[in-house]
């Protein structure tokens, strides 16, 4: 009898505090076990002993339900060759925000419910699906997967278990894959590989070859397929699609590219270049670009920024338009401009001890005023003179979490 010991009261423990607890629940298997995956979702753990795939449920303090698995665990060479750099799919995997999981078994695919064991999908036929994602508002997934030397986007409807629609996006793409994978010495491509999509469209970064699909009849409407796409963002009406590229001996700079995402016509006349890309919001009329060292607004029509040099900073977290000002924040820090990017305060204000500490409040109250509040400490700051109001900043209790 093997057995399996889950420590249910912190998984995030030091490795001497987790010497020092005791078990508090003990599971029974008859096989080594070889995978393990709380799902954020819902709590759940999900099991593997190569023999059969189980779910324990910590409020319940049980097994709640246990299914046979295929075969032995074993990863499809194809699928390995062709999944998403970062992701070991020997393992079970969480599609986000989802009680969902995937893993190979026998060389397939397959989408389990955690809550319940049924299997939602499984990679049948000649293609070999290596990834799934969840369509909230169809109940279906977008999957990714190959067939032969022919790479495929397909939409799969759950409740009827069929697909909907399959579409091959590229017919040479292993063939080209393997040449790339050549010139990177064989090491793991397509990090960035994502997929998005609006109420028409789905959009699709894999291996830096970008592709729109019409979401209902999956028709293939255009692509970008030069090899050179690492990542993509698009306005909020889905209108326009924003293509990004590495370039630089150390990949330092990116160079954007506007499209209509209807049909794929480049908006500017050239791509524009910027240090790396951190950070983009759509603002209707023009798009924010953060890179490493600073930002500024673009115009969509002509792709020209709207100040002439770039607001700087490192690692900016937001922009806030007040006004006609505008108040960012970045690093622990924040300053306010005005609509000509000129600075509004001779100093930055800092606003957390830490970098990485969320800001849960900031915003000007009615008698001028900036009230900040952060994971480490509050103070209001005059919006004129960027002075603190309180000598000594409001220290709260990190433990704390604001909803």
């Amino acid at each position: 009898m093997k057995k399996i010991v889950l420590i249910l009261c912190c998984l995030l423990a030091t490795q001497l505090s987790f010497s020092q607890r005791e078990a508090s629940k003990t599971l029974d298997f008859e096989n080594t076990v070889d995978d393990l995956l709380v799902v954020p979702f819902n709590g759940i753990t999900v099991i593997s002993d190569g023999a059969k795939v189980y779910a324990y449920d910590p409020e319940q303090e049980k097994i709640i339900w246990e299914k046979p698995a295929p075969q032995r665990t074993g990863v499809d060479m194809a699928a390995e060759f062709l999944t998403t750099g970062g992701i070991d799919y020997t393992k079970f995997n969480v599609i986000e925000s989802t009680p969902f999981v995937e893993k190979f078994f026998d060389g397939r695919l397959f989408v389990i419910n955690s809550y319940d064991g049924q299997i939602l999908f499984s990679a049948e036929g000649e293609a070999e699906y290596f990834q799934a994602e969840y369509l909230f508002d169809e109940n279906a997934f977008l999957l990714r997967g190959v067939k032969g030397k022919e790479l495929i986007i397909a939409k799969y409807n759950i409740p009827e278990q069929k697909f909907e629609w399959q579409t091959v996006v590229s017919e040479t793409y292993a063939e080209w894959l393997q040449t790339v994978s050549k010139i990177a010495g064989m090491n793991k491509i397509g990090d960035l590989d994502k997929m998005d999509y609006t109420n028409d469209k789905v959009f699709s970064l894999i291996k830096k070859q970008f592709f729109v699909l019409d979401k209902q009849t999956g028709e293939l409407l255009w692509k970008v397929d030069s090899g050179d796409i690492i990542d993509f963002k698009r306005s909020l009406d889905g209108a326009k699609v924003v293509t990004i590229e590495s370039k630089g001996i150390i990949s330092n700079k990116n160079e954007v590219m506007l499209y209509n995402a209807e049909n794929g016509t480049q908006i500017w006349d050239k791509k524009l270049t910027t240090k790396y890309v951190v950070l983009f919001e759509d603002w209707q009329d023009k798009m924010l670009l953060a890179h490493q060292k600073g930002f500024n607004f673009y115009d969509y029509t002509t792709g020209e920024k709207v100040w002439k040099k770039d607001p700087k900073g490192k690692g900016i977290k937001s922009v806030v338009p007040i006004g006609t000002d505008f108040l960012y924040v970045y690093d622990d820090e924040m300053m306010l401009i005005n609509k000509e990017g000129e600075k509004m305060w001779k100093k930055d204000v800092k606003i957390c001890d830490d970098e990485e500490d969320p800001i849960y409040f900031l915003e000007k109250t009615k008698n001028g005023r900036v009230l900040y509040i952060t994971a480490t400490y509050a103070n209001m700051v005059n919006y004129k003179t960027g002075e603190k109001i309180w000598r000594k900043n409001l220290k709260l209790n990190e433990k704390c979490k604001f909803l």
